[in-house]
């Protein structure tokens, strides 16, 4: 009987121990993505992004452990806003507490989303929460972005940037803030969120061709599937854009079809899927 008790005490020492662990890579993994050094904040480059999203896939990786301190920061963050000692690099934040949590972290992103004072996009980790190709919502940047991880371009930024265009035009007429979410229905990292959490599969064929159909499901945020469409998309080579494909111009009125009947606000409390 003293034998079994000391194996007891034994693994619930490791579990304790393991615990503690967890907790203190929590801590400096939080404190290294939101505490850059100096030239990371006025110079961005691949290796820095590379950095911070091994340390990002780190912090998912510690799993439940890291949650009670991940949530705390993310409070910090909606109380406090740019004030908070954790919005220097939020977004990696977010993605690895979407990595965890889930469709649960779903709420949290859509309130954190829509409040203005914050001024974040929370695009890439609701995609995440909800293990979609991508969420679009109004508050998203319009400009150019770099793209560390597939520089090239896929067909997702052609359809994000005519959703985006929709949704503005929308918002000259409605507030609050739009959203609505798609999925690529192909095998792939096409189909995977932007930022999957860890490495990303092979395209396959499909990239080595000029004209690339795609079955694409549209959801609304609230809840469920919404629309059904076969979207045709090209490849461009001009300098006059910054996407590697456009979405063909017999496609452009499936897809305001479908934004028409699955744009939800972004501020909306969301239902059970």
């Amino acid at each position: 009987m003293n034998g079994l008790r000391w194996i007891l005490l034994g693994l619930l020492s490791l579990h304790v121990g393991n615990c503690q662990s967890g907790a203190d890579r929590t801590t400096k993994l939080i404190a290294f993505l939101t505490h850059p050094p100096f030239e990371d904040r006025i110079m961005f480059s691949c290796g820095m992004f590379n950095k911070y999203s091994n340390a990002a896939r780190s912090l998912a990786d510690i799993g439940t452990p890291a949650i009670p301190k991940l949530e705390r920061a993310l409070d910090s963050i909606e109380k406090l806003g740019d004030k908070s000692p954790f919005i220097e690099n939020s977004y990696w934040l977010a993605l690895a507490y979407a990595s965890i949590q889930g469709l649960a972290a779903l709420p949290r992103f859509r309130r954190m989303g829509s409040e203005p004072k914050l001024g974040i996009t929370m695009d890439n980790a609701m995609a995440l929460s909800l293990s979609l190709t991508s969420v679009v919502s109004s508050t998203r940047w319009q400009g150019r972005v770099f793209r560390c991880h597939r520089p090239d371009g896929e067909p997702r930024d052609a359809l994000d940037h005519l959703i985006l265009d929709w949704e503005t035009a929308e918002l000259n007429r409605t507030y609050p803030p739009l959203a609505v979410a798609y999925q690529f229905e192909i095998p792939g990292s096409w189909s995977e969120p932007t930022e999957s959490m860890r490495g990303r599969r092979a395209v396959g064929p499909l990239a080595e061709q000029e004209r690339v159909e795609i079955e694409t499901t549209f959801h609304k945020l609230s809840g469920g599937d919404c629309a059904r469409t076969r979207l045709i998309f090209r490849k461009v080579a001009s300098p006059q854009t910054i996407d590697a494909y456009v979405v063909d111009d017999g496609s452009r009125q499936s897809v305001r079809d479908a934004l028409a009947v699955c744009v939800t606000p972004l501020s909306e409390a969301p239902k059970s899927r």
